[in-house]
């Protein structure tokens, strides 16, 4: 089983790491100059969406880069969570509130070190408390409906 594991996670890896490719090539990135965000830190962060490493190594020379970065590892690409699936499945999880968390947890990510970046620890202060506000609201509504099945978070 482990494995046919392995071969699940690199077959998913070579194939959003060669769907990148093909985008590039057919200048699907090129689109996204309409972007209010410079060409190199829009192209990674597309690239990003789908593959996280392939993202990230366009980063390089980005005056951001601390801050995409972040996102990008917040977020984990499409090529993770395509590989978090297919392991979900065998335990009997499902991903319900998983994608909306982890693009949660991308904001956060970057809004925290983009507070780093700054050298402006109050943001951070005021991020952190904002989730843990949403977070507790967000417990009480599912304790409220009594939703208590099985999910991937």
């Amino acid at each position: 089983e482990s494995c046919y594991a392995m071969l699940q996670i690199c077959g998913m890896i070579l194939f959003f790491s060669v769907l990148g490719s093909l985008a590039e090539k057919i200048g699907l990135f090129s689109l996204f100059r309409l972007l209010p965000v410079p060409m190199v830190e829009s192209e990674a962060l597309l690239r990003g969406m789908l593959e996280l490493t392939g993202g990230i190594f366009l980063l390089k020379g980005s005056s951001a880069a601390m801050v995409f970065a972040a996102f990008l590892m917040g977020w984990g690409g499409l090529c993770v969570h395509f590989q978090s699936a297919a392991l979900w499945r065998r335990a009997g999880l499902a991903p319900k509130g998983y994608y909306r968390s982890k693009l949660l947890q991308a904001f956060l990510s970057a809004g925290l070190a983009w507070s780093a970046l700054e050298k402006k620890p109050v943001y951070s202060i005021i991020l952190i408390g904002t989730i843990l506000v949403l977070r507790i609201i967000l417990g009480k509504i599912r304790n409220h409906t009594g939703n208590t099945d099985r999910y991937a978070l």
